[in-house]
């Protein structure tokens, strides 16, 4: 068997086999919890700063929608 080994061409492991060792080691190790409370953390962050950008974005258009009208109000 070590005579084979000795002899082989070895190849790089693809980046599937990483993620899949990388995975499977997350999977089982004690950092999971820890985690997926970050990750958690992350998304509920995400969805108030994008509802925030919705917000600002309709007061935004709510304000230039009412400038263009006393504008052309003005000119009639």
């Amino acid at each position: 068997m070590q005579e084979s080994r000795d002899y082989a061409v070895m190849e790089p492991a693809s980046d599937e086999l990483l993620f899949s060792e990388i995975y499977h080691s997350l999977i089982h190790s004690q950092s999971l919890d820890s985690l997926l409370s970050v990750e958690d953390k992350y998304a509920t962050d995400m969805h108030r700063l994008l509802d925030d950008r919705d917000r600002n974005i309709a007061s935004i258009e709510a304000r230039s929608a009412h400038c263009i009208s006393r504008i052309k109000e003005k000119k009639n």
